[in-house]
């Protein structure tokens, strides 16, 4: 796996689309790592590769596949800014910012946009979208390629990342319920209701299950 990640950066490095061969190796380890699956020795060798082709062309073109786990994929890169003590205030993840560089996974599609919505690409795999995402947060190419290292490292612990929820995905919850619930607030001071209020008792107990979630399970406290 190593090999693959050392091969996939040269040829980044150098200038050249990585090998189909290898990207499709990488996939489709992750997906069967995924899936509890141990025997990857195969697709190392080179053998049995067109049945890795097969798989990690699925993977690709399954939407359903990248949106499962889109979560977890926002967890790692999170973590890593996080890591390189990147501010909040520079990227976004999921969501359209002018403010910031956004990573957007969209109905299965892949999109990386500049601040004010600028130069707006949509890319075929996730690891050109992680590329260019970094690319336009760090301004050093050493602590990019260190980045890109590091994110493909880290996704093979997806398998032990989705035993708990995914910190990106309770943040997401949280910050909708808290639209919901201003939203509603607003609402029934205009038209006051026991409808109203039951949606707003609910949407509370909801939003405070959430944050107990968080806490929990990730040690942070919205």
């Amino acid at each position: 796996m190593i090999e693959v990640i050392e091969n996939i950066r040269y040829n980044e490095r150098a200038g050249f689309e990585p090998c189909p061969d290898l990207m499709l190796v990488w996939l489709t380890s992750l997906f069967r790592l995924r899936k509890g699956t141990k025997n990857n020795r195969i697709q190392e060798r080179g053998e049995g590769m067109e049945d890795a082709k097969m798989s990690g062309l699925d993977a690709l073109e399954k939407t359903a596949e990248i949106s499962e786990f889109k979560w977890y994929i926002f967890d790692i890169i999170y973590e890593g800014m996080e890591q390189d003590g990147i501010e909040k205030s520079k990227f976004s993840l999921d969501k359209e910012d002018s403010d910031a560089v956004c990573f957007i996974i969209r109905d299965g599609s892949l999109f990386v946009c500049g601040r004010d919505g600028e130069d707006t690409r949509q890319h075929r795999n996730i690891y050109h979208a992680v590329c260019d995402f970094f690319n336009r947060i760090y301004e050093n190419e050493e602590n990019k390629e260190e980045a890109v290292t590091r994110f493909l490292i880290r996704t093979l612990d997806l398998p032990t990342l989705m035993k708990k929820p995914s910190r990106s995905l309770l943040r997401d919850q949280i910050s909708k319920c808290q639209e919901e619930i201003g939203a509603l607030e607003e609402k029934i001071k205009e038209e006051p209701g026991k409808k109203g209020e039951a949606m707003l008792t609910l949407n509370r107990i909801y939003l405070k299950g959430l944050k107990e979630k968080m806490e929990k399970h990730h040690g942070e406290t919205v």
